[in-house]
This record gives structure tokens, sequence and C-alpha cells, in this order.
């Protein structure tokens, strides 16, 4: 589903689509935003608050199934997301909020970015993909990094 609900894109990626990278040298870069709107999307399906026919991938995963990935994730994005995007309520999702502010609460990526800092071969490679009001000051960033030296320390 797009951020606004409006085109259907059926399709998830789980840790377990990745298994036929095995024996290539292709590296991953995995985005907790993403990922973590699909687990918040299958919660939703999986629980009757939308529509299985839209979401013909459905995977019962949890938070941690990314950490198979460990080997193969070379980069991050970090970030959170706000709201749903569902067609038959109208709700919309935005991408690159605060964990704070985020659908599924700061603690969920408390616990995505201590997974992440596990990962000590990519610990120091995350881009912030944080969406600003104003791009010149960005003050949301500086918010975030804040935020992750909190939690780090």
């Amino acid at each position: 589903m797009d951020n606004h609900g409006i085109e259907i894109d059926p399709l998830f990626c789980f840790p377990d689509d990745f298994k036929v990278l095995e024996g290539t040298d292709i590296n991953i870069t995995w985005d907790i935003c993403h990922y973590s709107n699909t687990l918040a999307n299958m919660m939703d399906v999986l629980s009757g608050k939308q529509h299985r026919k839209y979401y013909p991938n459905i995977q019962n995963a949890k938070i941690e199934d990314f950490t198979k990935l460990n080997s193969r994730i070379s980069h991050w994005h970090f970030s959170a997301f706000k709201g749903i995007a569902d067609p038959k309520t109208g709700s919309k999702c935005t991408e690159g909020v605060l964990p704070i502010d985020s659908t599924l609460g700061e603690n969920f990526y408390k616990k995505c970015l201590r997974l992440v800092e596990g990962n000590s071969s990519t610990k120091r490679k995350i881009t912030l993909e944080i969406q600003e009001e104003n791009y010149v000051q960005r003050t949301t960033v500086k918010k975030m990094i804040k935020w992750i030296n909190l939690i780090a320390n």
C-alpha cells in the first residue's frame, strides 16, 4: 500500500525472502521504517483491521527476524512512521518521523536500534531518513541524533 492508501503494492519483504542471495556477493540495505511498517500492516491484517485481499503475502513476522540477515546487511536506513495507510478508512502513513511520534511507539524503535547496534560490522553505517519541515535548519534530525545518543549510552 502506498502512503496514501491509493495504490496497492502487496509486496512486503521479509527476511526469509533474501535467501536467494546466499552464495552471492550482494549485500542488503535494511530499512527499519519500511520493515516496521510491514510488521504493523501484518498485525492489522491478521487482527482483521485491514482486508487480507490487499496483502496476499502474509507472514507472522517478528521485530528481531531481520537479525538473521546480519551478515549480509551492509547499510541501515533508520526512521519511524506514523499512521497506517488503509483505503477503507482513508488513513495515511507518514514516513521519517521520530520514534516518540510513531505508531508503534518509542520502545519498538529502541529495540530496533539495539538490534542494529548488535551488528558490529555495520554499526556505524546508518542513514537517518527523517522528514523535516525546514531542510535548512533540520531540527528534527537533530532530535533524532539526540534520541539515538540517549539510547546508545
